[in-house]
């Protein structure tokens, strides 16, 4: 019985530890840049140690930097800023001061190729984008003397030749976001920018900075110093979806498997199953460093920061609720509340359940009576939002309130 008892703990202990995320020992600590994937190809940008290959999906590695670049004074490998892969090809972009450059590999990584030919001499990429077979780019000059040279491209033929996509001149391009014919660029200091033919003609659709951008089917997705905006429309009405997060200066967002991803200039790590009206903290188990990115390949999830490269399992993600903005026979007032909201319904209510952000269970009542005035009391309970689940017994309504 002992022995039982004890397989019993081991097991709920491990179960446990693997809900959280766990270092990936690559070989040694690496300072984690970027990361893209292919099927089980894994790959790992650093910032003194060139390109890490896996074809397990984390299992085993091995460096992969025949072809990159070399500082000549430190004698390491220079900075690779980002990593995306185009359809059986993956694009490094790398960083050596003010200066920069574009690599291809059209064999998962065991040899590059510089694709610069035809941009600005001393510039660097600070943005890039990948539309079917074609490579949008942004690039940008450091200290000011080649102003020219902020400005952005796109290639047809995978870097042997660029095209200049005519940004506006009067603030410097820094990044872009290709969905079909829609180009979305920001503009550092003006906004964000938007062209359907290929940069003829540019017009300003938000005048947010956005530090990442990020498409979900017709969805587009910003983030900004001012937190996350979402469009349906391409940029023609935006609504700001920050449900949950305590930090609005948005780095990253991002789109892994149908499920939104975001990291504030915290370093933390959020994810919304519901186009962002709601956040939930995922950031468990990393307790040191700022993290970059992440990216999924095959079941599991990556991301990189300082500290390196870590994993967990995307079956952690939970469903958070749905906001559903269906016709209902009930009214819930006030709302906001300073903790008493008023419920009353037509219909005969199954049950009423009270969650928080965090999909706890605040409070649960059985005993609802129709056409009478009942009270939810959560007076007791922190400020923030709240979720109101109402289960008539044959459709479950869910009602954001606010408690002041």
């Amino acid at each position: 019985m002992k022995k039982l008892i004890l397989i019993i703990i081991v097991a709920l202990c491990a179960n446990i530890v693997n809900a959280q995320w766990q270092q990936v020992t690559m070989g040694g600590s690496y300072y984690v840049t970027c990361t893209a994937s292919d099927s089980s190809y894994l790959y790992v940008g650093t910032g003194l140690d060139g390109v890490f290959l896996s074809k397990d999906c984390g299992n085993t590695w091995m460096q992969a930097n025949n072809g990159l670049p070399i500082d000549t004074i430190f004698m390491n490998f220079v900075s690779i800023t980002d990593l995306k892969t185009i359809g059986p090809n993956i694009i490094a972009v790398t960083s050596d001061g003010n200066i920069g450059s574009i690599f291809i590999s059209y064999n998962n990584a065991y040899s590059w190729y510089e694709i610069h030919n035809g941009l600005p001499l001393n510039s660097y990429i600070t943005s890039i984008s990948t539309n079917d077979s074609v490579i949008f780019i942004t690039t940008g000059n450091n200290d000011g003397t080649e102003p020219q040279n902020n400005a952005a491209y796109y290639s047809t033929n995978l870097g042997a030749n660029w095209i200049s996509l005519n940004t506006p001149t009067f603030c410097s391009p820094y990044i872009i976001g290709v969905k079909d014919s829609h180009i979305y660029v920001g503009v550092w200091g003006c906004g964000l920018y938007l062209s359907n033919n290929l940069g003829a003609t540019w017009s300003n659709v938000n005048s947010n900075d956005p530090l990442s951008i990020v498409f979900k089917d017709s969805l587009i997705f910003i983030g900004t110093g001012n937190g996350i905006f979402l469009s349906s429309n391409f940029g023609g009405l935006w609504t700001s979806v920050n449900n949950g997060l305590t930090d609005l200066n948005i780095y990253v967002v991002d789109i892994i498997n149908g499920t939104l991803f975001t990291i504030p200039l915290s370093g933390d790590i959020y994810y919304s199953t519901n186009n962002g009206n709601l956040w939930v903290p995922f950031n468990d188990g990393i307790t040191n460093g700022y993290c970059l990115n992440i990216i999924a390949c095959e079941s599991n999830l990556f991301v990189g920061n300082s500290e390196g490269l870590w994993i967990r399992s995307f079956s952690d993600i939970t469903t958070s609720p749905q906001i559903n903005n269906s016709t209902s026979n009930f009214i819930l007032y006030p709302n906001p509340s300073n903790g008493n909201f008023i419920f009353k319904s037509n219909d005969k209510i199954k049950s009423i359940e009270v969650t928080n952000m965090l999909e706890e269970i605040i409070y649960h009542t059985t005993s609802v009576n129709a056409q009478i005035v009942n009270e939810i009391n959560l007076s007791g309970s922190p400020k923030g939002i709240y979720f109101v689940k109402v289960d008539n017994g044959e459709q479950v309504h869910i009602e954001k309130v606010v408690l002041n």
